[in-house]
């Protein structure tokens, strides 16, 4: 694991057990799995205080999210390339519809709706078989 991978890492295990919040954005009381996102990018200082995508419905109706990712985060070619630190996006339905930082080659760490906060698992394979695309968060400057 790289040391940038190791930091994102380390930021995002201390959200574990922030209750789930739809669009919330204040680890330890509420957030989302795009939240976990950006209050990572946030600590990493690469994301303004005023920056943030919350126009998203709690059903993804189109790939507006993979548009956002490839917007700002670097994609990789393939999703197997994922390293620890990298966001896996996944398709729930026919549409991109929920993101998770990576954090060891078998496990992954997201604010999941259905189990109602953030939490660190297994990828398994009801969620191996749902990536769609893999970004890397860029290094601060």
């Amino acid at each position: 694991m790289s040391k940038h991978g190791e930091r994102i890492v380390s930021i995002a295990r201390q959200y574990i057990g922030t209750p789930y919040h739809h669009q919330a954005r204040v680890p330890g009381v509420g957030i989302d799995c795009v939240g976990v996102l950006v209050c990572v990018a946030r600590e990493l200082g690469i994301l303004a205080e005023d920056a943030d995508y919350v126009t998203y419905a709690r059903h993804a109706r189109d790939d507006e999210l993979l548009r956002i990712l490839d917007a700002h985060l670097e994609r990789l070619p393939d999703p197997a390339l994922a390293e620890a630190g990298d966001v896996l996006t996944f398709r729930i339905g026919p549409w991109p519809h929920h993101v998770a930082i990576k954090t060891g080659p078998d496990t992954l760490l997201h604010s999941y709706a259905g189990i109602g906060r953030v939490v660190e698992t297994q990828i398994g394979r009801s969620w191996q078989h749902r990536i769609i695309a893999a970004h890397r968060i860029p290094e601060g400057s």
